[in-house]
Parts: C-alpha cells; structure tokens; sequence
C-alpha cells in the first residue's frame, strides 16, 4: 500500500500544549508591564490566574498580545527590580491557592 492510510490535514496550526516553564515566562512579563504601570491590580490578578490554568501556547499569547514587548524597554532600576521580586512571591502563593502546588524550582 503506497498511499498513506491518512490523508493530509489542510486545517489550521493547532495550539501546542504548555508547559510551567511557559506559564512562568509569561507571569513574568506580565510582572514587567504591572511594574512598569501598564496594568492595574485588577488586571494583573486577572491576567497572572488565567495564566496559571492556561494549557495552550494561543491563550497564554492572549494575555500579552495587547502589551509592548518587554526586551525593548531600558535597563531595569533597584526599586522595580524589588517590585519584581515581591510580585514572584504574590504569584507563588496564587499558584499554590489555585493549583495546590508551588513554583517549580529553577533549572539552570
């Protein structure tokens, strides 16, 4: 039988499953653009718990998609750096209400 038993899909890219590492990168974007004012408390809570349930690479793109691309910015001061820091543990505790587990620990 020469001809492949199923014929080629003429559909649309499909959304790729996630990962935490993906989830992580963009709780971190996000971090950035609250830091730096581009969101309200609200939104950034809204944003950061649909991140930590989102399974697919389309909707965690969703959720930056209408923000300014954060490597373009200027080097970051000590106060926001901070403000990064204290928002990594707000999130880690929202993951752990939300997930029941907390961050995985980083691999580098």
């Amino acid at each position: 039988m020469s001809a492949s038993r199923w014929p080629k899909r003429r559909f649309p890219r499909r959304a790729i499953l996630i990962g935490p590492i993906d989830r992580d990168a963009v709780i971190a974007e996000l971090c950035e653009h609250f830091c730096a004012g581009r969101l309200t408390h609200t939104e950034f809570d809204g944003r950061v718990g649909a991140a930590l349930v989102a399974w697919t690479d389309v909707r965690l793109a969703e959720l930056v998609d209408d923000l300014p691309d954060v490597a373009a910015r200027p080097a970051a001061s000590t106060t926001h750096r901070t403000n990064v820091r204290v928002l990594d543990v707000i999130i880690d505790q929202m993951r752990t209400q939300l997930l029941g587990y907390p961050r995985p620990p980083a691999t580098r």
